[in-house]
């Protein structure tokens, strides 16, 4: 379940519009500075927790303060919303589609045991809250929006909730103090990193069952969990033997030796080219940098703050948002090395539609599919608008595309 979808009738013009009107936001530009460097601390409520980024990159969302989310202008990196009304908040995913925030709601001592949704163009809490099992604390979102996973640390269960009602449609049972939880791109599967049983247990979105169970080491404490973009590897972030395993989602076995990093791995999340790996460092106040293809530790980002928790990358690879739970901040980090005495600007997320096929749906839609008008380097042609249906408009599948200054071309963004 790839994160296109359908939209209906959009004719010719409008097409061509969106892209322009896209290409005229401006770029969003970085001073000079060498790749993982931090460039900003932003100082927001207490004892921060997850943090989310908008698929357009603007904002970022993180839990932090006395029951409240804030908003971080990324344009700016300072808090520009406080948003109250949570329990003992935790976790924060933003839909696919930029519309929605939704929060976990852990509660003073497991109390609290619901989801919380924020509309993000008002920064609204809206409906009631969805009631899950106890302690609710990691959350995800498929790629279609369809559903969202909610890992029950407290419940020893998966909540699964279905977007269009907000309701929960299914419990997955048999997991013991879960915590990190992902999901894999094609929405095939959610990876839950089952703490206290050592192990990752891979649930099928189909029937929403534990379809496999993954051992590793003995007294690991599995906790932060990713997947590549590509969806054949996991990452794990082990808190009690700190370290970082290596799943291969094709056998859903480990891979190679575990990682070694040192001082509370936590956090983790992998680039959008799928190049590294970043993790956060709870008790030496640093943030590890892995390299996928050799999956070793290659260097560290020094001074992010204080006992560093979660991690969220934005959609272009441009920057990662740690939050710091000792110094109550969220440390900005540029990963891409920019020219001395010269500013990179990189071109916004630019939506792109496609016809819907012949037969199936948008999901059947490849990269190479997207972006068949083969667009490298930092411009852009809208000339694709002039072939889809004939310049007759229709149903389209839209999907974004994101820059990439390091390869030097455009990808699709997960």
């Amino acid at each position: 379940m790839k994160s296109a979808r359908r939209s209906g009738l959009l004719p010719y013009s409008s097409v061509l519009a969106v892209v322009v009107a896209v290409l005229s936001m401006g770029a969003v530009s970085a001073y000079a500075a060498a790749a993982n460097t931090v460039v900003a601390t932003v100082s927001v409520g207490s004892n921060p927790n997850g943090v989310a980024v908008t698929p357009n990159g603007r904002y970022a969302y993180v839990v932090a303060g006395t029951n409240a989310v804030q908003v971080i202008d990324t344009s700016t990196n300072t808090v520009t919303s406080t948003i109250s009304g949570f329990s003992a908040p935790i976790g924060v995913a933003i839909t696919p589609d930029g519309q929605y925030a939704y929060v976990t709601n852990y509660g003073a001592f497991g109390a609290g045991n619901t989801v919380s949704q924020i509309r993000i163009s008002d920064n609204t809490i809206i409906g009631s809250s969805i009631v899950t099992g106890s302690g609710p604390t990691a959350i995800a979102v498929t790629p279609d929006g369809a559903y969202v996973y909610v890992s029950n640390t407290g419940g020893n269960s998966v909540s699964v909730i279905q977007t269009s009602t907000n309701t929960v449609i299914a419990t997955v049972p048999g997991l013991h103090a879960p915590k990190g939880i992902a999901i894999t791109p094609n929405g095939n599967y959610v990876y839950v990193a089952d703490f206290n049983f050592d192990k990752v247990q891979v649930i099928a979105t189909s029937s929403n069952t534990v379809a496999a169970t993954i051992s590793l080491a003995a007294g690991a404490g599995p906790y932060g969990i990713t997947v590549t973009p590509n969806g054949q590897y996991v990452y794990v972030a082990n808190d009690l033997t700190n370290t970082v395993s290596v799943i291969a989602t094709a056998t859903n076995t480990v891979v190679g030796s575990p990682i070694t990093t040192n001082s509370v791995p936590l956090g983790i999340a992998a680039t959008p080219d799928g190049q590294y790996v970043y993790v956060a460092l709870n008790g030496q106040s640093s943030v590890g940098v892995i390299s996928t293809a050799t999956n070793t530790l290659v260097s560290t980002v020094a001074a992010v703050g204080t006992s560093p928790f979660a991690i969220a990358i934005s959609s272009n690879g441009q920057y990662a948002y740690v939050t710091n739970q000792g110094s109550s901040s969220v440390a900005v980090i540029n990963l891409l090395a920019t020219s001395s005495g010269s500013n990179i600007v990189l071109p916004p997320d630019i939506m792109q539609s496609v016809a819907l096929p012949a037969s199936g749906n948008c999901i059947g839609i490849d990269d190479k599919d997207l972006n068949w008008a083969g667009a490298t380097s930092g411009g852009w042609t809208a000339s694709w608008a002039q072939w889809m249906n004939a310049g007759k408009g229709g149903a389209v599948c839209n999907r974004f595309l994101a820059f990439n200054p390091t390869a030097s071309n455009w990808f699709t963004r997960k």
